[in-house]
């Protein structure tokens, strides 16, 4: 997941810049794309951006969802490569599943 938000990261900084380019391919974090990533205007940017495994984005979304108390997640993704944003698009449909199946037998 950390490698795959680093085309998201890439974005960010052009929009950051003004030098806006296509999506760029994914490559390994590196010490000035961490570096960037705790950058506090990309942090505003970035600040309901889930990033990491299914359980870390499932803590993540429970969390966003208590604290905002929003009813309807709309979801975009800045992920290069079409199969890896399909993959991101199904777990995350997974977890707000649970997510739901949980309010309903709390309700």
């Amino acid at each position: 997941a950390e490698r795959i938000s680093t085309s998201s990261l890439k974005m960010m900084l052009g929009v950051m810049t003004g030098n806006l380019d296509y999506l760029q391919k994914p490559v390994d974090m590196t010490p000035e794309l961490r570096e960037l990533r705790e950058n506090p205007a990309l942090q505003r940017m970035l600040k309901y951006s889930f990033v990491g495994d299914r359980d870390s984005v499932l803590q993540q979304t429970e969390d966003f969802l208590k604290k905002t108390g929003v009813d309807e997640v709309i979801v975009a993704s800045h992920i290069y490569h079409q199969e890896d944003r399909l993959k991101s698009i199904r777990i995350f449909s997974e977890i707000m599943k649970e997510i739901n199946q949980l309010a309903v037998s709390n309700y």
